[in-house]
């Protein structure tokens, strides 16, 4: 992989060791998801049926995988098809809908999905594939991938209306964790989230509580309509409400955030120090003094 993927036909290119440790990992991915995937299929297996807003998703975005990484491998650009896998697998498959996958189960999808992305990308690794090939399907030299007709992408499940609500989704969820993740707050410590709107992106919302819930460790409640907000989504408001021992590392994070501002405005206007400073000094203070105030913003809301 590390041969032909990041490389352009007829141009010199550089292996170096964190390129190729870099599509190890990505090997180590997919041999995870397997094996997570085939742990959970055992006695579940059964036809692929697709109801939720998740499940549509991941199918549309498996059959235009499809279309693109064939279209790509028939015009011989190799590097852009393993490219898509390499996407596709870590981003839309394992990061989003596998822990999607564990509130709505549906371990028929999932491993159909696994079958689809292993026969794309045997081209690039078969070793690796047709052993994976082999843990779902057994050693009978009759099954193996090698043989097997290559996918075709069925364009009536392709749906860009499906894929344009889950990035919705998939960017509201985003948008608390990274608040979480700003405020300090423990990845098991649990809080409150009010929700409220009358635009049609909140009926997104109401409908998937479940997987928000879930994949943000929020007690998410819905029609509160709060005098303050968090955040503004799609003209969806949230307000992250904090326990009492986190809103007081809040209170003291911006008690400190105040302090430094004053500092920094002090220093701008001094007359003296903006005009016998460097300028990159006086503009780098300037910087900071956005950046800081931007992060106040954020904490006290």
């Amino acid at each position: 992989m590390a041969l032909v993927l990041g490389t352009s036909a007829g141009q010199d290119f550089r292996l170096f060791e964190e390129k190729i440790a870099g599509y190890r990992n990505f090997i180590n991915k997919l041999w995870n998801v397997s094996r997570y995937i085939i742990a959970n299929q055992k006695g579940k297996a059964g036809p692929v049926i697709i109801k939720t807003l998740a499940e549509k998703w991941i199918t549309s975005r498996l059959q235009e995988l499809v279309k693109i990484t064939t279209v790509h491998l028939d015009s011989f650009r190799f590097s852009e098809a393993g490219t898509t896998i390499y996407e596709f697998l870590w981003h839309d498959f394992a990061d989003w809908y596998l822990e999607i996958s564990k509130v709505e189960n549906n371990p028929a999808l999932s491993s159909h999905v696994l079958e689809t992305v292993l026969s794309l990308a045997h081209p690039f690794i078969p070793y690796v594939t047709e052993e994976i090939w082999a843990s779902l399907h057994g050693q009978d030299k009759k099954n193996m991938l090698l043989i097997q007709a290559w996918p075709k992408s069925e364009k009536k499940y392709i749906n860009a209306e499906v894929e344009g609500q889950f990035i919705l989704l998939r960017e509201f969820i985003t948008k608390i964790r990274n608040y979480r993740t700003f405020a300090k707050i423990p990845p098991q410590k649990q809080i409150t989230a009010h929700v409220w709107s009358r635009q049609k992106a909140y009926g997104i919302i109401r409908n998937n509580i479940t997987i928000i819930e879930s994949l943000t460790n929020v007690n998410l409640i819905l029609d509160t309509n709060k005098k303050i907000h968090t955040f503004v989504y799609f003209g969806v408001f949230c307000y992250l409400e904090l326990p009492e021992d986190l809103k007081k590392k809040r209170d003291d994070e911006a008690t400190k955030l105040s302090e430094y501002i004053v500092q920094l405005k002090n220093q701008l206007n001094n007359k003296e120090f903006v005009s016998h400073a460097p300028k990159q000094i006086v503009d780098a203070k300037r910087a900071k003094l956005k950046e800081v105030d931007d992060q106040l913003s954020q904490l006290i809301r």
